[in-house]
């Protein structure tokens, strides 16, 4: 069953119970004794002391929206039941992680959630909180292979058929012909080497009349990806016919390139995660599609995993959010979350 939702049903159903019910129990096993929460975003925002339990979260940019709406889904989940968060940010800084990691293990929390800046260079930290005795979540982001077997467990989105998912939204958009580029985002990040890949292996294998010109990062960032397709348009010309940007804020930076270069309609963009931006250009024609990744369910499921680790139940390796493909045809059935 997917979890999303069309707009009439985001707040209800069985199924959010079920997660209530989980982040209650994370409060028994999680919560201090003076019940606190400390959502902080600094070091030394959380406290852990010898007679309590605590929550790290490290995220890899909380200025990036879709983050920001997940990290901030992550303190409402354990606000709403007492539970001690401590959430940080690396700002996309690899090394800062590290700093963080080191932070979170002296903390000696029972559980810590990581989005991880880079799938490779994590590796050490993980094996380091292994090591510690700390179980770690891996969440919205996936790691290395190497590093695998030092998690509880994955939870987030699939990549790659996310990126599937957008090669066939391109291939509809030009009719299975054309030639295109792609902004990727920050490079090294589990999303962006994963789209990328499930993206250029759908094309390869459904839509072989489609040929990528080139790819460049945005690094999640609208201004970056703007600039980026502006370069492919400098370049390419005409022969330009599609643009995927692997989230919608570059999407909708790409979108502004487009426009500003008299191109509105010509090359068709395709982007990733349902946000108000994705959903606006798609209502005004400026994108043709998008895929729906919630940071509403991925923050719920990180928790609900942090639930059954802190009970010491195993938890499976990987579980994954379920994506949902939009167009103009049906984008009035959805509302976004960032």
């Amino acid at each position: 069953m997917s979890l999303f939702r069309p707009a009439a049903k985001l707040r209800r159903g069985p199924a959010l119970a079920v997660l209530a019910t989980s982040t209650a129990m994370l409060l028994s096993a999680c919560g201090s004794g003076s019940g606190g929460t400390t959502p902080g975003a600094a070091a030394g925002s959380g406290s852990s002391g010898s007679g309590s339990r605590s929550v790290y979260a490290l995220v890899s940019g909380t200025n990036v929206p879709y983050l920001a709406t997940y990290a901030e889904t992550l303190k409402k989940e354990a606000t709403a039941s007492g539970a001690t968060l401590t959430v940080l940010s690396a700002d996309y800084d690899a090394s800062k992680q590290a700093q963080q990691f080191d932070q979170a293990i002296a903390a000696k929390p029972s559980v810590i959630i990581v989005a991880a800046v880079d799938t490779t260079a994590v590796v050490p930290s993980l094996l380091k909180a292994k090591n510690s005795g700390i179980p770690v979540i891996a969440s919205n982001t996936g790691v290395d292979e190497s590093g695998k077997s030092f998690l509880a467990g994955f939870t987030g989105p699939d990549d790659v058929l996310e990126g599937k998912n957008a090669a066939t939204l391109m291939a509809e958009a030009l009719g299975s012909q054309g030639q295109i580029a792609i902004v990727e985002g920050a490079l090294g990040t589990s999303a962006q080497i994963n789209r990328s890949k499930g993206f250029v292996d759908e094309l390869t294998a459904s839509a072989p009349g489609i040929r990528v010109l080139d790819k460049q990062t945005g690094s999640w960032d609208k201004e970056k990806a703007r600039s980026a397709a502006a370069n492919f348009i400098t370049r390419f010309g005409a022969k330009l016919t599609g643009i995927f940007a692997e989230d919608d804020t570059m999407a909708s930076g790409a979108a502004q390139a487009v426009a500003d270069a008299g191109m509105k309609g010509k090359i068709k963009i395709v982007g990733i995660g349902g946000s108000t931006q994705g959903f606006d250009g798609i209502k005004d024609g400026s994108i043709f599609g998008t895929v729906i990744q919630s940071p509403v369910d991925d923050a719920k499921l990180a928790v609900k995993a942090a639930t059954a680790v802190a009970n010491g139940e195993t938890i499976p390796a990987e579980q994954y959010l379920t994506p949902t493909t939009v167009k103009s045809a049906n984008v009035s059935q959805f509302t976004p979350e960032w």
